[in-house]
């Protein structure tokens, strides 16, 4: 997701240490329309069956960072108050590892990949 202020302008914004409050007051700064028009001319594109013979896949990152209802968009850690974001769309460290945690978790075989002489 992307958001129109910078995430420690958010967070300070937002008034309070409360992680869960701070994500969902981040939500009032999201450019959620925007990405959600792309997803869906994306989700729409790779659909088609050429790319699936071709096993060209799309992975909805949207979804892997928002859920399954594009909710749960997290600008901060719930568990430690790290930044997963830093200026409104660039990922921090910790972002990109929380990312990728989803990405083995929903897409396993990305990262057992046999490869042939």
């Amino acid at each position: 997701m992307t958001y129109s202020k910078k995430v420690h302008e958010i967070v300070a914004s937002a008034k309070t240490k409360d992680p869960k409050s701070i994500n969902e007051f981040a939500k009032s700064f999201e450019y959620k329309n925007d990405r959600m028009r792309i997803n869906k001319v994306l989700l729409e594109y790779f659909s088609k069956e050429s790319h699936k013979e071709n096993q060209v896949f799309y992975i909805d990152l949207l979804k892997l960072q928002g859920g399954e209802d594009y909710q749960t968009y997290k600008v901060i850690s719930e568990k430690d108050l790290s930044f997963f974001c830093f200026d409104g769309s660039h990922m921090t460290k910790d972002g990109s590892k929380n990312l990728g945690q989803n990405v083995k978790a929903y897409y396993p075989e990305l990262f057992d990949l046999q490869f042939q002489d």
